[in-house]
């Protein structure tokens, strides 16, 4: 007999409000086949029922009020779900007023769940209209996420640019804006959706780039219900309680897929496919498709040397003597990282730090081993430094032309999907990942990313760039860290001088 309960799984799982579509392209339909494919569960409360095809909307019945109400009360008995998406809905007061009290319920009894919104405005299918936008103020500071392409974002605000748009809706009271690009500019080979972040600076990145561009190819196909799939896979995304940035990157690498498997109809508008995909695969998206973020003043003009050495085994050290150490052992990379030049003064003497670190850079210069300097790189471009390895935050206030036109590599730290793609853009000389355990050197705002993360992120980001991880990487973990297709490790603690750091070094040594 076979067990009944053995492929049993706690999903999560979401609400999504709209219309039925007939034709499965959109509405309900396109919420459900997106859940689905990224395996959560989607309970439904029906707006309106439509009769549409591939050719256009032919009729539209909605749902009453206290109909919707049922619906709700009967999702409710089986739990909330972790993000509820919005779609079409009726511009009419009462249900308006219905669906505010609903979503402020739902925020009172959830603090934590998501409310992502994509605003279909078409007067011809009996949407909202610019005369009456009144109605929704009461509904846009329930709103996390809202979705619009441009068309939509401009009806909506009454603003006449994209960016004006996005600053008026965060200013009404929406978390975070997405304004997608897909219906601006088609002769452009990139699609470039707006992104608002907000004043929520909970995770690290958001400090970074408040508001940015999430860039990826074009492709040439008019594809229906694209925004509907867009919207319900932030809603999944999140609901699996992936970060925000990551969420709305995601979705938008998930967007190709679902463009480029859409199904043809007779009207020759092709049907959006939500097909099976996930965060770490995503199907077979090559490399060069997935999104980058870019600053809102567009694509960096910046070039960094290509790394022809293997990084391989990469030394992190903060003195002289421990550099020694590490270049009479023999290491493939070294990287000087003085956190605190008033520290070190402190502990070596007037004027040691930049006496130092030109002793630092010449002893690698003789010993052909690439050295880098974190974050300084003022002093890393005036002493004639190999490289400069920058974290997130450093490359916001870093002067990347200057250290570029200097001739000086450039490595960049990365933490999350949304900060490799931010790297990527930049085409830096080598990207690191981490922290892949706890680091024992240092606290983190990140969580670790396991070695699941760190194989496919070699997998897919090692076709663009060479990489190294750090973090927590020790003689006892060294060899998954190899196993996961990782070409180089960056270490701190383990190759600290001490009596047993011989022994380290060559069972280090054994993988790099």
């Amino acid at each position: 007999m076979i067990d009944s309960t053995m492929n049993e799984t706690n999903r999560k799982k979401i609400w999504a409000i709209s219309a039925s579509d007939t034709c499965a392209g959109a509405g309900l339909q396109a919420d459900l086949k997106m859940a689905h494919a990224l395996d959560i569960e989607c309970g439904t409360l029906v707006s309106a029922l439509t009769a549409q095809s591939s050719f256009g909307v032919d009729a539209v019945e909605t749902v009453s009020v206290e109909f919707l109400q049922q619906q709700w009360q009967s999702l409710k008995k089986d739990g909330l779900p972790q993000a509820i998406k919005i779609g079409w809905f009726p511009k009419d007061e009462a249900f308006i007023n219905w669906l505010a009290d609903k979503l402020s319920e739902y925020k009172n009894e959830l603090p934590d769940g998501w409310i992502v919104w994509d605003p279909v405005l078409s007067a011809s299918q009996g949407g909202l209209v610019s005369g009456e936008l009144s109605l929704l103020k009461q509904l846009l500071p329930l709103v996390d996420v809202i979705t619009p392409n441009q068309q939509e974002a401009l009806l909506l605000t009454g603003c006449t640019t994209p960016v004006a748009a996005g600053e008026a809706l965060q200013q009404a009271g929406v978390s975070y804006v997405v304004i997608s690009g897909g219906d601006s500019d088609a002769d452009s080979e990139f699609v470039r959706s707006l992104c608002f972040g907000g004043s929520d600076l909970s995770e690290p990145e958001q400090s970074v780039l408040t508001n940015f561009i999430i860039q990826q190819p074009r492709l040439d196909k008019k594809v229906h219900g694209t925004g509907c799939h867009f919207a319900s896979a932030i809603a999944a995304y999140l609901a699996q309680g992936e970060r925000i940035y990551d969420a709305l990157l995601l979705a938008s690498a998930t967007m190709s897929q679902i463009i480029q498997q859409a199904s043809e109809t007779p009207s020759g508008y092709l049907n959006a496919w939500a097909v099976a995909v996930d965060k770490n695969g995503l199907g077979n998206l090559p490399a060069d498709q997935w999104p980058l973020t870019l600053p809102l003043s567009g694509p960096p003009d910046n070039s960094f040397p290509k790394v022809t050495q293997p990084l391989g085994l990469y030394g992190l050290v903060d003195n002289l003597d421990w550099l020694n150490i590490l270049l009479e052992l023999g290491v493939d990379t070294l990287q000087w990282r003085v956190k605190s030049l008033e520290l070190y003064e402190q502990q070596y003497g007037d004027g040691s730090y930049a006496r130092d670190m030109k002793t630092a850079i010449e002893l690698c210069q003789q010993q052909n081993i690439p050295l880098y300097i974190n974050d300084d790189w003022p002093m890393a471009i005036e002493l004639g430094a190999y490289g400069v390895h920058l974290g997130q935050e450093d490359m916001v206030e870093a002067n990347l032309l200057a250290i570029s036109q200097a001739g000086l590599a450039l490595g960049v730290s990365t933490h999350t999907e949304w900060e490799i793609a931010r790297a990527r853009a930049f085409k830096p000389s080598y990207i690191a990942f981490g922290p892949v355990h706890p680091p024992l050197s240092k606290k983190l705002k990140y969580p670790p990313l396991g070695y699941t993360n760190l194989s496919n992120w070699c997998s897919r980001v090692g076709q663009e760039f060479p990489l190294t991880c750090i973090g927590g990487i020790t003689t006892e973990n060294i060899a998954n860290i190899k196993h996961c297709g990782m070409p180089s490790a960056a270490i701190v603690t383990d190759l600290m001088p001490d009596d047993e750091l011989v022994k380290r070094h060559r069972h280090l040594r054994g993988f790099y």
